[in-house]
């Protein structure tokens, strides 16, 4: 048998004589090896390695086309083979599962690479602080100064919802300007800007302020007053979670969640 080769191997004989049948059809000689063991108690096919169907070492490739036109053989792609055996010694090195089976090594890599490659699209899909501040107009439910509870309410025309009672809002706008809610008086405007993570409210600026000098230069006015402070103004400690919005100055402290028409994350 020393000229002989094992080229399949089934776990039933009658596989292996089919497969026999269509070899010696094309004129190629075949031996069956362990079929009687096999015949005898079927559960021994396994432990013995399956009945063998065996072929001369000079009719090997021939007997191995033949068996692939007839769809009982694979003969993996030559560059699929250059790339498991790649990865096979790549990821041997690899601590913990290197010496694990290929199957478990080529779902570690798998999963690794797609975490990689998901990690930054899900970062970049994460809305930044100015686009949550900017995307959507906030409902203000709580306003604490200095300790003591005020009731927001803005004198003149006021858009009232009845479906979610967010009648005092607060809006950050891209140009850089907000509207606060008033306390008994009219809404409140000012700029805001974001520095370091800290949310900055400070009042806008009053063009009457100023002039233009003959060469283009600003100049003060002599009558400028000073621009009253509102509570508002200052630095803040600000959060947003769960559409709900927190602000916290060293005097003012600012509770409410993104009007419900608008949230967009």
């Amino acid at each position: 048998m020393k000229d002989w080769v094992t080229l399949l191997t089934f776990t039933y004989p009658h596989e292996a004589h089919l497969a026999k049948g269509r070899l010696e059809s094309e004129g190629i000689e075949v031996q069956i090896t362990d079929e009687l063991t096999v015949q005898a108690y079927n559960l021994y096919s396994n432990a013995i390695g399956g009945v063998k169907l065996m072929v001369r070492i000079s009719e090997l490739e021939s007997a191995q086309q033949i068996l692939v036109d007839a769809g009982y053989l694979q003969i993996p792609k030559q560059n699929d083979h250059k790339l498991l055996t790649w990865i096979d010694k790549f990821t041997a090195r690899f601590p913990l599962i290197g010496k694990t089976s290929l199957e478990i090594r080529l779902l570690a890599l798998t999963v690794t690479v797609l975490f990689l490659l998901i990690t930054p699209v899900f970062l970049l899909s994460i809305p930044s602080s100015m686009e949550k501040l900017t995307e959507n107009s906030w409902c203000v439910d709580k306003l604490y100064y200095k300790g003591q509870e005020l009731t927001p309410n803005s004198l003149g025309l006021k858009v009232i919802s009845y479906f979610d009672n967010c009648s005092e809002r607060m809006s950050f706008n891209k140009n850089g300007t907000v509207n606060f809610p008033g306390i008994n008086s009219d809404r409140i405007s000012a700029f805001w800007s974001l520095r370091h993570d800290s949310l900055i409210i400070y009042p806008p600026p009053n063009v009457n302020d100023y002039r233009l000098g003959d060469d283009l230069e600003l100049i003060e006015s002599e009558n400028k007053t000073p621009m009253e402070k509102s509570i508002f103004h200052g630095n803040y400690v600000f959060q947003i979670n769960n559409n709900v919005i927190s602000m916290k100055s060293d005097s003012l402290t600012i509770i409410g969640r993104a009007y419900r028409f608008n949230t967009r994350f």
